[in-house]
């Protein structure tokens, strides 16, 4: 019996230690947006809204082959779980019952790929759609779909502690072993700001913060809203709220450009990391990533050109904020999928172009 309690005793020890050692080091799938749509009446009731073309063909054998060989990635390390960040589905079905489908059969569509949890975030998609008066909003429609799909697809995870959900329910944050989870709605600051402050504060010790949400808090040099950024036109909230990034050395997975691109943003007060992702496999996606962008020096050029912002003051005033706290900046023009390998050493980011599985860029993240 002494036997017996002993040899369960360690092997009781040695699946601790063996647990441990997993959420040290791990790998984590990250897509951009993909943009699910059919053509079917659940999801575009008829006389009301039509699937658009682009997305319900490249979800018929594009999308399938790109998220195939996600999986491949997936299968060949340890990895935890798949974040997408935001716009998971292209929205606008005209009624909440279709927008209530759509999250729901996009997002199923989407985990069928995967033997793991995916967790998603809003996008301006994702909560976009016009529904008929005196019907819930998309934004109650998401928090519903997020309250029943995301966070049990959290709490399944092996090894997840420390569930945080704010009082809106589209901010979630979560610790898996040493790391902070963040998935961050990107639409609205309102009273959200104390509940980040709250979450990053509580997590001081994580040892990496990563946060997922639809578009990240350092502007990108695009010509087109190149002030749409994290929450918006809240610029006075996203001033505040900078410096408590910069603090913590956040990461930050994006998408909603449909590009691929990766910054580091560095000052006294610390560093931001953010990562632009896309799945949006169109046909003039070409053969190989297409690099437009990979120097400092370069970051404002596309955004001078901007028609969205009225001045060209406006303009500059974006990249006077941001490009002198710029230590890297890369923006290429592509789709695919992305593996981040988490370690002690650091967070390796490896683009797979379209269903490649051969990177073609990696991003290093180091420990702080």
């Amino acid at each position: 019996m002494k036997l017996f309690f002993r040899t369960a005793f360690l092997f009781a020890i040695l699946f601790a230690l063996s647990v441990c050692t997993a959420q040290d080091s791990y790998r984590v799938i990250f897509l951009g947006d993909t943009h699910y749509d059919a053509e079917d009446a659940k999801l575009h009731p008829e006389g009301i809204s039509q699937a658009r073309h682009r997305d319900t063909e490249m979800w018929k054998e594009r999308l399938p082959k790109l998220l195939t060989a996600a999986n491949k990635k997936a299968a060949e390390s340890n990895t935890a779980f798949v974040l997408q960040g935001g716009d998971m589905v292209e929205g606008y079905g005209g009624t909440a019952d279709a927008h209530k489908n759509m999250l729901e059969a996009g997002y199923k569509r989407l985990q069928g790929f995967f033997s793991i949890p995916v967790l998603t975030t809003a996008g301006n998609h994702d909560i976009g759609s016009k529904v008929l008066p005196g019907e819930p909003s998309p934004i109650q429609i998401y928090k519903n779909f997020a309250t029943e799909y995301v966070i049990p697809a959290i709490k399944s995870i092996k090894g997840v502690s420390n569930i945080l959900v704010s009082q809106k329910g589209t901010d979630i944050a979560f610790r898996y072993g040493k790391d902070l989870y963040f998935i961050m709605d990107f639409n609205y600051a309102g009273t959200k700001l104390a509940f980040v402050k709250k979450v990053l504060k509580e997590n001081a010790d994580a040892r990496y913060k990563i946060i997922l949400t639809h578009a990240g808090p350092i502007s990108w040099d695009v010509g087109w809203a190149p002030n749409w950024r994290l929450y918006g036109s809240h610029q006075k909230t996203m001033e505040e709220i900078l410096p408590v990034f910069q603090k913590h050395n956040c990461t930050f997975l994006t998408g909603h450009y449909h590009g691929i691109a990766s910054l580091e943003y560095s000052t006294e007060l610390g560093s931001i990391y953010q990562i632009q992702g896309c799945c949006v496999w169109t046909p003039g996606v070409p053969d190989k990533l297409n690099v437009v962008r990979d120097k400092v020096e370069q970051y404002g050029g596309f955004l001078m050109k901007s028609k969205h912002l009225k001045t060209d003051e406006e303009k500059q005033a974006i990249i006077n904020r941001f490009k002198p706290g710029l230590k890297s900046y890369f923006y290429a023009g592509g789709a695919g999928y992305m593996t981040l390998d988490i370690s002690d050493s650091g967070v390796i980011v490896n683009y797979f172009h379209r269903d490649s599985n051969k990177a073609s860029y990696t991003f290093a993240i180091p420990k702080k």
